[in-house]
């Protein structure tokens, strides 16, 4: 079974909703490093490149970040950072978390650490990182299975598609989530407990044993949709 990972958002000790901001780099100019077309058209590359399944370059990266509301730091004393939260298109993780990631596949993952700068500059002593899933899995999902119906690619001249001789399709994760009910090749995923895909975009998915053992950690702000089936056999789908 495949979960699709998120996150809730972060809040304050008394209750109080706020986001992360980088005090350096430019998120706007983040790049993977390999910018390789293996799926639809040039233009789909898309802008989250934290959800894309392929390593960041650190050129542009943000060092150091800071937790603000509105436009105040958050006071020191307020600050309970959840092991996992989301911000710039970029999922920000706890020393914790990687842990656990990296039990489950060492060295597959990129994690960039940061510190966090306070309103008098003081740096946090708590780890955190920046995480970028290090798989992307192209062809992830049995397409007669997999419901809503995925939507296909009209031909066009810079169509790439892994056969040539079969129509490509993608995820229609524009419909409503409570229809969602994707359908996992288990040829492309076996083995693996944390990737990204490229026919369902923008998100990051979990094995059942990387979600129960975030669960049973208590992985704070981590939530799940699913699980989601995966196929038997890959001649039917």
């Amino acid at each position: 079974m495949i979960s699709i990972l998120s996150s809730t958002l972060a809040s304050t000790t008394d209750g109080y909703t706020y986001a992360w901001e980088p005090l350096d780099g430019n998120m706007s100019k983040v790049r993977p490093v390999d910018l390789t077309i293996d799926f639809g058209y040039p233009e789909q590359l898309g802008a989250m490149w934290f959800r894309y399944g392929r390593r960041i370059a650190r050129e542009h990266l943000p060092t150091r970040w800071r937790a603000t509301y509105g436009d105040k730091p958050v006071p020191r004393a307020r600050l309970d950072p959840p092991d996992i939260g989301f911000s710039h298109l970029a999922d920000i993780v706890s020393q914790g978390f990687r842990d656990i990631v990296e039990r489950f596949e060492p060295g597959i993952h990129q994690f960039e650490p940061f510190p966090i700068v306070h309103a008098n500059g003081e740096k946090d002593g708590r780890p955190f990182y920046l995480m970028i899933a290090g798989q992307r899995v192209v062809i992830s999902l049995g397409q007669t299975r997999t419901q809503p119906p995925m939507k296909e690619f009209p031909e066009r001249p810079g169509l790439v598609k892994p056969d040539p001789a079969k129509p490509l399709y993608s995820f229609n994760s524009g419909t409503p989530m409570k229809d969602w009910a994707p359908v996992f090749r288990r040829e492309a995923v076996a083995g693996r407990h944390l990737f990204c895909a490229a026919d369902f975009r923008n998100f990051l998915f979990v094995s059942a044993d990387l979600r129960q053992a975030l669960e049973e950690a208590g992985m704070r702000g981590a939530t799940f949709r699913g699980p989601y089936a995966v196929t038997e056999d890959a001649a039917t789908v």
